[in-house]
C-alpha cells in the first residue's frame, strides 16, 4: 500500500487529481486484472479437468469459478473503499466496518462455494 501511495503522489502532482482517487483507481484495476488472469486459468484448467473420468473434480471446479471472482472482487472494493478519504475521518464509518463487510463477504463465498458444490 505504500507503493501506491507513492505513486498517487507521484500522480497528484502531474495532473492535480487527489491522490486517494488514483489510488482507488489503482487498486479497482488491478482487482480486474487479477479476476481476468484467473478466469483466463480457469478455462484452460477446466478443459483439463473435464477429460478425466472422475466426475468430483468436475463439480468442483464448477463450484469454485463464480464465488472465486466474487472474492477478487470484494477484497478489490474493500481495499479501495479502505483508501477513501470518508471512511479515514469519520466516526460513523471507519475501517472496522469495512473489515467486517470483507469478512461477511468472504464467508458468504464459501457458503455459496459449498452450496454449489453440494
Amino acid at each position: 500500500m505504500d507503493l501506491i501511495a507513492q505513486w498517487a503522489n507521484a500522480f497528484s502532482t502531474y495532473t492535480g487529481l487527489e491522490p486517494w482517487a488514483f489510488s482507488v483507481f489503482l487498486v479497482v484495476l488491478i482487482a480486474l486484472l487479477v479476476d481476468f488472469v484467473q478466469r483466463q486459468v480457469m478455462k484452460r484448467m477446466i478443459r483439463v479437468v473435464r477429460e478425466t473420468e472422475n466426475a468430483w473434480d468436475d463439480a468442483l471446479f464448477d463450484a469454485m469459478i463464480r464465488p472465486l471472482s466474487f472474492v477478487i472482487w470484494m477484497v478489490g472494493f474493500t481495499m479501495a473503499a479502505e483508501l477513501l478519504p470518508l471512511f479515514s475521518e469519520s466516526d460513523v464509518l471507519d475501517n472496522t466496518l469495512i473489515v467486517r463487510i470483507r469478512q461477511i463477504g468472504i464467508l458468504f463465498a464459501f457458503a455459496w462455494f459449498l452450496m454449489s458444490f453440494i
